[in-house]
């Protein structure tokens, strides 16, 4: 485990570099006592897989270090707000809080009110907190522009 003063700068540092072998820039990282356990970004291209979010990595790579699937004393970080594969995940790992930096009002989870994180019919709860970065959103319609407009 790596102590990082400030994860949500040293998450925005790595956009850059996701973008430039062509990955959508979202990083994340798993949080323990103030420690970060692991940190990942997308790697849909490169792996070829759908389910290569920086969030599900980062819970896979933090349970693995860990040493266990529940994650109940861990905070996730994320330069963008999970999609509902992504909170799902989460959900199921237990995870003590989400914190994340750019809304996805397209398809993120809590934008789309799918209220996985704070569901009766559940039986975890997670705490979630929008930390806004302007820098974060900059980065992803960055990315996203030219590809659109083609």
């Amino acid at each position: 485990m790596i102590a990082i003063d400030n994860i949500q700068q040293y998450l925005i540092n790595k956009l850059d570099s996701i973008s430039s072998i062509g990955e959508v820039p979202v990083a994340a990282a798993i949080e323990l006592n103030g420690r970060v356990v692991s940190t990942a970004w997308n790697s849909r291209e490169t792996s070829n897989s759908p389910i290569s979010h920086a969030e599900l990595l980062a819970i896979e790579d933090a349970t693995r270090i860990l040493g266990r699937w529940r994650l109940s004393d861990c905070i996730l970080h994320t330069t963008l707000e999970p999609c509902p594969m992504c909170m799902a995940a989460a959900q199921q790992a237990r995870l003590k809080k989400i914190i994340y930096f750019a809304k996805d009002v397209n398809r993120g989870a809590i934008s789309l009110k799918l209220n996985l994180h704070n569901n009766d019919n559940l039986n975890h709860k997670i705490e979630v907190e929008y930390s806004e970065n302007e820098l974060a959103s900059k980065k992803l319609k960055a990315f996203f522009h030219p590809r659109r407009s083609k």
